[in-house]
């Protein structure tokens, strides 16, 4: 519909009244449509006169002061883009060669109209193009989704001469138009607005674009009902808007607006649909450029921190590198490391804080909190998933710590050792919204590698003090031993009492020992002997303690036959205080056994609390039999002075073995019933043995039984009293090992040695299981080390399986991980040939398989030991493993997640026990994060394959010509 004419050239003869100007619009009505908007030409010699023109009502020819004209209307194929107007102020006749000379006029105009237009056309599409290329040139060399979008913005108004350009991204749930950038003042406002368009929003043009994937254009808003004016851009007239499409996805929508009606083209769509496809893959590329370098960040700050972890024991250099390699990948303003212990969060290392407050960092190092009592640390140590808070202020059960009342947003991951949650990794930031959901699993990650490096600290801990209590001990006992050497080398029972306490208080670093001795009616304890003076201060006076005192740590002990401890009295309202000893804080009471007879009580106080231990309390009752015996003995070798019957009293009823040797014929005199039961002999006969005939001809240490005999034998008869471990065997050749000592006894014309002994097999079983424990502790620590270093999972646990195997002496072990998919627990490693064997004909268990100790172990998510798979029916034999006798399968568990089995098989019945499950599930938990590692290392390195490549292929599609 023709609306109007405006004038674009005009000449002038100068006469008469002058043409309307260039640029001035007439109405149709003013003009008169019938005589303007038409096929044929006019041509009127009089206006005055013409019924034509007084027909249609015009006044256009009467204010021109117009009397004859022609009017020949321009035409561009089917459209009428003008009219060429002939005027004269004076009658004029058209003749017949006018008439066909401007006919032929009109038609050439109209030719010459429609080659310029194409020509203009053909000129602003070229031009549009080559500021298709230059937009699209600068935004591929980008890589910051942000500044990329808000340079696009700016670069498409100026360069196209726009009112207003701005882009929109879908989120990630496809529902919502998130405004990213726009051009200028008005872009900035909206998108700190955070302006956005809902997908489905029936009115709006660029929701409609996104949902049809295909421009939408209104070249005149006022005429388009449902159009959504911005108040920000209140000159909008036209609009398009154009969907950003990457292959089959729409990312984004760019929309364009103009201050003037009629902007927007079908063919300016399709320039401008290129530019907005250049755009999406500009933003893909970002994107893709981005995720990459957070990929190799993330990487990265792992390697760093698995290096870390598995480079020192230091708990507290390992932590604070974690918090450093964890702001590489998720940014935040401060940071720290809760280890929970008894339902209490204690913060053992944090950083950042210091810059808000410089008294902050000590603060929050000393903070202590109640887990139960924290909604937050509640809900994540409960279900076992980090946990978010977008805005603090909006969060009802926030509690700020005193000048922490900056922190706007906050998360929290667990820290766990096997399926415990042993702390938390807490994050926070002065800014609201400042972590996303997707962020939660990078942030595990390295909860997880503080999880390793606990578990680690905790290992090592465990060793050391296994160490330190191996040492302990060896000198504890080392300690008894030569307390129990001079004690036995004493045979004046005053003497010897005094001797045992001053050695004791000294030789342990106590407070003060004393030794009570039951009296002849059983009725009261009597003191013997104390240490130094206050000891003997006590004995001077007759210091006494009824055995039935209900009050006295020493009568209890002698009542109830066992080892009495207080380790702090003062919390024990019945303690009876000694003046003379007022710095007592723990005191422990070791009744002295012989036999089935309490002969008194060893009492040991020290002036720290917590000071005594069950194993102290072993330690000192093995010196109480020692005293006892030593007391007894040298009762009994008062006695033997007497007569020599009194002597064989004495011998066979002491509670160790007992044997006198004459040293020159190297035969027994005597044995006591004792020493006769444990070779083997009739203790009257004796006479018919020799210590030699009762051991092997070769002692553990490889020398000669024969040769060692002659020196010890010989240093008892030089008046030493040499104690020695020996090994007898009995009449019927059964090998045991015992503690010998002896000493030369005085007799006319024999030399006559006495030699005790007592049977050393349990202690010595008691500490090779010490050591076996801190040995297999080391063991899993190396081969955890090991495996955190070893990146590739086939490599990691072939190298896992291998070093089980070998490290604790096991015939076999092997590796199953869980395919879910599958429901099969397939096997990834196996140590040695047979594990090759097995691995390559693809072996693997159904997960619900009802007979099998490794799908069980994996369902049940605990331990299966069977300690002898001859006794169970429905045990699944492998024919490549004949000899498993006994067999222990442990879960992999990570994230409350079974990701496979460790399954470790000896060649003896009986081999596994508890204590082994819990050593080997260390290992089975260190296997488990050492192959996620592993895992998400292999898939940072595939992602970053992929995005290179992909990238590449990105930029040789734009460099092609048939893109441009």
């Amino acid at each position: 519909e023709i609306m109007g004419w405006t004038a674009v050239a005009n000449w002038y003869s100068g006469h008469g009244t002058p043409p309307i100007p260039v640029g001035t619009h007439t109405s149709i009505e003013n003009l008169g449509e019938n005589l303007f908007h038409r096929r044929e030409p006019i041509f009127v010699s009089d206006a005055l006169h013409d019924e034509r023109i007084l027909a249609s009502g015009t006044t256009y020819f009467d204010e021109q002061g117009t009397r004859a004209f022609a009017l020949l209307p321009l035409w561009v194929s089917d459209q009428q883009i003008g009219t060429l107007t002939l005027e004269a102020d004076v009658p004029h006749e058209f003749r017949d060669e006018d008439v066909r000379f401007m006919t032929t006029l009109a038609q050439q105009l109209g030719v010459a109209v429609e080659n310029r237009q194409l020509f203009e056309q053909t000129q602003k599409r070229a031009t549009e193009l080559q500021t298709v290329a230059e937009v699209g040139s600068q935004a591929s060399t980008i890589l910051d989704v942000n500044e990329l979008l808000w340079t696009v913005s700016n670069l498409v108004r100026t360069n196209f001469n726009l009112y207003h350009a701005h882009i929109y991204l879908l989120d990630e749930t496809g529902d919502t138009l998130l405004l990213a950038a726009g051009a200028g003042e008005a872009g900035q406002m909206m998108v700190a607005a955070g302006h956005n368009i809902p997908a489905s929003h029936e009115r709006s043009l660029v929701a409609r674009a996104a949902r049809e994937r295909q421009s939408v254009i209104v070249n005149d808003v006022r005429q388009t009902p449902d159009f959504l004016p911005n108040p920000v851009l209140p000159n909008t007239l036209s609009e398009m808007a154009i969907p950003m499409i990457v292959g089959d996805a729409v990312i984004g929508v760019l929309d364009l607006q103009a201050d003037a009606t009629d902007q927007f083209s079908i063919e300016e769509a399709r320039v401008q649909q290129t530019l907005a496809s250049q755009i999406a893959i500009a933003v893909q590329n970002a994107r893709s450029f981005t995720a990459e370098r957070n990929q190799r960040m993330l990487s990265d700050a792992l390697r760093d921190t698995i290096v870390a972890v598995s480079s020192t024991l230091e708990l507290n250099k390992v932590l604070e590198l974690v918090l450093i390699n964890a702001s590489r990948v998720v940014a935040y303003d401060a940071a720290n490391i809760m280890l929970i212990d008894g339902g209490i969060a204690q913060v053992v290392q944090a950083r950042g804080y210091g810059q808000y407050s410089p008294a902050l960092e000590d603060t929050i190092l000393n903070l202590s909190l109640d887990i139960e009592t924290i909604p937050h640390l509640r809900q994540v140590t409960q279900t076992g998933r980090a946990a978010i808070i977008e805005d603090t202020r909006l969060y009802a059960d926030w509690e700020p710590v005193p000048d922490t009342e900056w922190i706007r947003s906050y998360v929290a991951a667990p820290i766990r050792v096997g399926q415990q949650i042993v702390g938390l990794l807490n994050l926070d930031s002065a800014s609201p919204n400042a972590f996303a959901p997707e962020q939660i699993e990078q942030l595990q990650i390295f909860a997880n590698q503080v999880g390793v490096a606990v578990q680690n600290a905790q290992l090592y801990e465990q060793i050391r003090r296994a160490q330190e209590d191996i040492q302990r001990r060896a000198l504890q006992l080392q300690t008894v031993a030569e307390v129990g050497v001079q004690a036995s080398t004493i045979l004046e029972v005053n003497e010897l009492l005094q001797t045992v306490s001053d050695l004791a208080k000294e030789n342990f670093q106590l407070y003060h020992a004393h030794i009570y001795l039951l009296d002849e009616t059983g009725s009261n304890l009597v003191l013997a002997a104390g240490a130094g003076f206050i000891g003997q201060q006590m004995a001077s006076v007759g210091h006494s303690i009824p055995a039935e005192h209900p009050r006295s740590l020493v009568a209890r002990a002698a009542r109830e036959r066992q080892s009495i401890i207080i380790n702090d009295v003062r919390q024990t309202p019945d303690f009876l205080p000694n003046p003379l000893l007022p710095k007592t804080r723990s005191e422990m009471a070791i009744p002295m056994i012989v036999g089935e007879q309490v002969i008194g009580v060893l009492d040991v106080q020290s002036e720290i609390t917590n000071r005594f231990t069950e194993d102290d309390a072993r330690v000192q009752g093995i010196l109480a039999t020692q005293i006892a015996v030593a007391v007894q003995n040298a009762q009994l070798f008062a006695q033997t002075e007497a007569a020599h019957e009194q002597f064989r009293t004495l011998v066979d009823k002491a509670p160790e073995a007992i044997f006198v040797l004459d040293a020159d014929e190297l035969h027994f005199v005597q044995v006591s019933e004792t020493a006769g039961r444990m070779y083997g002999i009739d203790p009257d006969q004796a006479h018919h043995y020799s210590p030699l005939m009762l051991s092997p001809e070769i002692q553990p240490n490889g020398r000669p039984s024969e040769e060692m005999a002659a020196a010890y034998l010989q240093e008892a008869l030089a008046g030493g009293t040499p104690v020695f471990e020996w090994v007898h065997q009995n009449i019927a050749g059964e090998l045991f090992e015992v503690e010998i000592r002896l000493m030369a006894l005085p007799s006319t014309g024999r030399r006559l040695v006495r030699g005790s002994f007592v049977d050393i097999a349990d202690r010595k079983r008691a500490q090779q299981e010490i050591e076996r424990r801190a040995t297999e502790l080391q063991t899993v620590a190396e081969v955890g080390v090991q495996a955190t270093t070893i990146l590739n999972v086939d490599a990691l646990l072939q190298t896992v399986a291998n070093l089980t195997k070998e490290n604790f002496n096991l015939y076999h072990a092997h590796i199953y991980l869980l395919d879910e998919a599958s429901e099969r627990l397939v096997l990834a490693a196996g140590a040695g040939m047979v594990g090759q064997q097995m691995l390559a004909i693809g072996h693997s268990i159904p997960f619900n398989h009802p007979r099998s100790v490794v799908a069980r172990a994996a369902r049940e998510q605990e331990s299966v030991i069977v300690n002898d798979v001859r006794q169970v029916p429905d045990f699944l034999p492998n024919p490549l493993l004949p000899k498993t006798q006994s067999e222990m399968a442990i879960p992999m568990i990570v994230s409350n997640r079974v990701i496979g089995v460790l399954d470790v098989q000896a060649d003896t019945a009986n081999r596994f026990s508890q204590e082994d499950a819990r050593v080997q599930g260390i290992l089975a938990s260190q296997i488990a994060v050492a192959i996620q590692n592993s895992q998400l290392f292999t898939q940072a390195q595939e992602r970053s394959e992929q995005l290179k490549q992909q990238q590449a292929a990105l930029i040789a599609l734009a460099q092609h010509p048939s893109f441009a």
